[in-house]
């Protein structure tokens, strides 16, 4: 079966290399193929990349901005090591480009940033970014498209929505599209120190509640739960969480909320207790001064450290030695033991 599915990929990818022809990585020309406008937003420097009468082709992960079957270097994403590497290690240029496309006659902003935008975290500060960038230099026109990563969540949906984005491309079904005119820009999110005007607006778009209205009364713990507690998680928790709700805390599973309601929920949060991870994405819905303690292995880095105090929230934190997943070698993951006797102490200094 094996051998059948590869001799199928093999003919599969001649059928298209005689239809669109081989991908090539020669840069000459390069100023010809593509428009770059470097924008400065509140003072730092961003390049938004238009190109005309182009093919953009992506397999999920890498992303290819195409002009005369040439890779366009500058906007190609192919991420190797964690960085972002040549276009000739791109995908199309070894696999070309294995679907039909679908033509627009009309711009086509791009969204795609070479990671899984299906991860909370990632959505909020790898790909929404890239519209709040477009919105300051463009005005969009009820013709304009936008092409994102899977979509396959509500709050990725509900997010769009309430960013006003319409005429919405898949990128799941959507692979390979031309159009007359495609942008984008060199956003990307390689830092744990946020920049503080991405933070500022995230929380003031994505907030619902109206602030002087919303009591912070709740205590919520954010349980992580499904595959992901696979490769990071609480060996007690079970313990931890029998304590925390003779706390009077809420247990929450946020994949199980809508979106509407997870802002809701967190703007309303006087303390959240989390393990590091996509969950504390959420300190951004939380009012001022909401009190984070943020449940960490020791060679866990300051990604969410930044994001509440960039947030103007209260930040603690709890670290544990960690015990490795055999699903994963990253620092940050790995299970953690929860000191108990540490955290009512942190949380009988809060109350």
């Amino acid at each position: 079966m094996k051998i059948f599915s590869k001799f199928y990929k093999k003919i599969l990818s001649y059928f298209f290399f005689i239809i669109y022809g081989k991908i090539s990585a020669n840069q000459n020309n390069f100023d010809k193929k593509l428009i770059v406008k470097k924008k400065i937003y509140k003072n730092i420097s961003y390049k938004i990349f238009e190109t005309n009468n182009s093919r953009l082709y992506t397999n999920s992960s890498d992303v290819a901005y195409i002009t005369n079957n040439t890779i366009i270097s500058g906007p190609s994403i192919q991420f190797r090591r964690k960085m972002n590497a040549n276009v000739i290690h791109n995908i199309v240029i070894q696999k070309g480009t294995p679907k039909f496309y679908k033509k627009i006659n009309f711009r086509v902003f791009s969204l795609l940033c070479g990671i899984d935008a299906n991860n909370y975290y990632h959505w909020f500060f790898d790909c929404l970014p890239k519209i709040l960038i477009f919105k300051k230099f463009y005005k969009f026109d009820k013709s304009d498209f936008f092409l994102a990563p899977n979509l396959k969540h509500d709050y990725q949906i509900e997010s769009l929505r309430m960013l006003n984005i319409k005429n919405i491309l898949n990128a799941a079904s959507l692979k390979h599209v031309y159009a007359k005119k495609i942008i984008t820009t060199n956003f990307s999110n390689f830092t744990i120190n946020h920049k503080d005007w991405l933070i500022k607006e995230l929380r003031e778009r994505f907030t619902l509640i109206k602030r002087k209205n919303s009591k912070q009364n709740l205590k919520i713990f954010i349980d992580r739960k499904g595959v992901s507690s696979l490769i990071r998680d609480i060996l007690n928790k079970e313990e931890l969480i029998k304590f925390l709700r003779n706390e009077n805390f809420l247990i929450i599973d946020p994949s199980k909320l809508s979106f509407v309601d997870e802002i809701k929920l967190f703007n309303s949060a006087k303390i959240v207790v989390g393990i590091y991870g996509a969950g504390l994405t959420n300190a951004i819905f939380c009012q001022k001064k909401t009190h984070i303690i943020e449940l960490k292995n020791n060679q866990t880095d300051s990604l969410f450290k930044n994001i509440i105090k960039k947030s103007k929230l209260n930040y603690h934190f709890l670290t544990s030695e960690v015990k490795a997943s055999k699903y994963s070698s990253k620092p940050f993951d790995g299970f953690i033991s929860v000191n108990i006797l540490k955290l009512s102490k942190i949380l009988s200094k809060i109350n």
